[in-house]
């Protein structure tokens, strides 16, 4: 049985994704070959970009079968896999047109993920070169004494990043919860606008996510009287809006016709995915600061690349984008004897034990563990999950619900089963009806939840924005969907217009991120999820701001702070 036979049973018998195994079909046709190496590797590549990576690293896999059985295919041999890539005409090294471009080593790519890379790498190199010759260095540090007291300067310190960014034209911040990301870049902005002196001077906020955006927007928003700076920004726009993406169209801004600002800044950038940061940089003009904001150790992008992480790796290994990246080390938020930053430094170090001491220990306040039997959630763990959504007020107005409804939120890891997204959204409703709590039979209902799940671009509506549905005085008392808009406000849509979405009284970890709650519930599937990982459990965790409660068995806790998220990427290399 030829190679494209074993591959398309796989296929069939879902071992193998169906996009996959086309595009190992066409490599073949064009190539006119059997080839185990091209095949194999064609379908590989292909599978990588669909886990979120750019590239196929062939040392993880040369040697190894791909399924066992009566259809197993083998890998070949690292070396005879090489030689078969380099052979063929649907392969080529870096800079030739063919589908697969193979960097003569370890990597093979897509294309079009291969040129993603290369120009975001060109491009960042280039921002990082265009250091800024206009800076008045004695009025900045009057303002660094002013903006930071107290604060000596040193390397991971909230001023040392400040100073970076105003001298710099590419500035990276990475740091964890409370360590004070958005703290730091408003007093950033208000140090670039006495730079300027100019009543004209321009800031554009962004983030990956229009709840997170409106974080941002929120948090300088909340700083702007304190510095007494009127040309502070109060608006903040996802990236899309920001890059004028339309349904697809290319964005409106580009190198040709760059963003007309005099610094960007973007917030939760460890969720901006290759092509999105590629196209962010493509469209910033050689005289406007990039600035991101991120925590490098959060989950990546659901897309493609681990962008931000290969930044702050990159420049610790020396290079031009050294002087550019800043990680800030102390935590404002967390005290030391707090559950959540023990918590999060413990998942970091990948130390187990030290994670379960942490949630067991009752003198540690803020992290606690509810052991989870493998069958999930059941009806008694439904009601105790719906009981602090029982006690929010309705009768409030719709910006006071949404601000109430950050108190509390149930997260997980998975979708499906008992421990799942739907299980629990479904339930937790189920119980508010019973309760009493919710009126009406109707698909929408007063106090509902929602999360937007695909981009409206006609209603500026975007993936992953929070609402809820209220009586609208506006519409004669007739139910709307409130969701935050510029300014603090809320603006109403009527439910029937609404794009895709869904229940929000359970959130995916990854749907969570850009926002932060009082108190988080987390429930984990049962060891042996291929879900679980570190980043998703220290993700989780640093969303709570107060306490933070683990529905899981001791055995899924230790193979998620066990098992990493790994994603081939070249982009770290092409950076240092």
């Amino acid at each position: 049985m030829t190679v494209l036979s074993r591959l398309r049973r796989l296929a069939a018998d879902g071992s193998v994704r169906q996009l996959d195994w086309h595009f190992a079909r066409f490599m073949a046709e064009l190539e006119d070959t059997d080839s185990a190496g091209i095949i194999l590797g064609a379908c590989l590549a292909s599978a990588a970009v669909g886990r979120g990576s750019s590239c196929l690293r062939l040392s993880r896999w040369a040697g190894q079968k791909l399924a066992s059985g009566r259809y197993e295919l083998e890998i070949p041999g690292l070396e005879d896999w090489q030689t078969a890539l380099r052979a063929a005409a649907v392969v080529g090294v870096p800079g030739e047109h063919t589908p697969l471009v193979f960097d003569g080593d370890d990597r093979l790519y897509l294309a079009r993920y291969w040129q993603e890379e290369e120009l975001l790498a060109k491009a960042l190199g280039l921002q990082a070169s265009r250091a800024p010759d206009d800076v008045n260095e004695k009025c900045l540090e009057l303002g660094l004494e002013r903006l930071f007291p107290g604060d000596a300067g040193d390397a991971g310190s909230q001023r040392a990043a400040a100073a970076m960014a105003v001298r710099q034209s590419l500035a990276v911040i990475s740091g964890g919860a409370g360590t004070g990301k958005t703290h730091t870049v408003a007093r950033i902005l208000a140090l670039l606008a006495e730079q300027s002196g100019a009543n004209n001077w321009r800031a554009l906020l962004a983030a990956p996510t229009g709840k997170a955006a409106a974080r941002l927007a929120e948090a300088v928003r909340a700083q702007k009287d304190e510095l007494g700076v009127d040309t502070l920004p109060e608006s903040a726009s996802t990236l899309h809006r920001l890059l004028g993406y339309r349904d697809g169209d290319a964005p409106r801004y580009h190198a040709g016709h760059p963003l007309e600002a005099d610094v960007v800044v973007v917030d939760e950038a460890s969720m901006v995915d290759l092509p999105m940061m590629r196209a962010l940089v493509d469209a910033i003009a050689s005289t406007t600061r990039l600035i991101l904001l991120g925590d490098k150790d959060q989950l990546s992008s659901v897309e493609v690349g681990t962008v931000l992480g290969d930044i702050c790796v990159a420049a610790s290994s020396g290079g031009a984008l050294e002087s550019c990246v800043q990680i800030l080390r102390e935590s404002r938020r967390f005290a030391d004897a707090h559950g959540i930053g023990q918590l999060a430094a413990a998942i970091n170090a990948g130390d187990g034990e030290r994670v379960l001491e942490i949630l067991y220990d009752d003198t540690i306040p803020g992290a606690s563990l509810r052991p989870l039997v493998a069958d999930g959630v059941g009806r008694s763990g439904l009601e105790e999950l719906a009981e602090p959504w029982s006690m929010m007020n309705r009768d409030a107005g719709a910006m006071e619900v949404l601000v109430a409804q950050r108190h509390f939120r149930v997260l997980c890891a998975v979708r499906e089963g008992r421990s799942g997204l739907h299980h629990i959204n479904a339930g937790v409703e189920r119980e508010l009806r019973y309760k009493g709590k919710i009126s009406g039979n109707g698909r929408w209902y007063a106090g509902q939840p929602l999360l937007i799940r695909r981009n409206d671009y006609s209603l500026q509506l975007f993936n992953g924005e929070i609402g809820v549905v209220l009586p609208d005085p506006e519409r004669d008392g007739e139910l709307s969907a409130f969701f935050a808009a510029e300014g603090g406000a809320a603006r109403g849509i009527a439910p029937a217009l609404l794009p895709a979405h869904d229940p929000a009284y359970a959130l995916t970890v990854h749907q969570s991120q850009g926002s932060e709650f009082d108190r988080v519930v987390l429930v984990l599937p049962p060891e042996g999820s291929r879900m679980l990982s570190r980043e998703l459990l220290y993700t989780a965790c640093t969303r709570a701001r107060q306490q933070i409660e683990i529905w899981a068995s001791e055995q899924t806790i230790l193979q998620a702070v066990a098992q990493q998220v790994e994603r081939a990427s070249g982009l770290e290399l092409r950076l240092a």
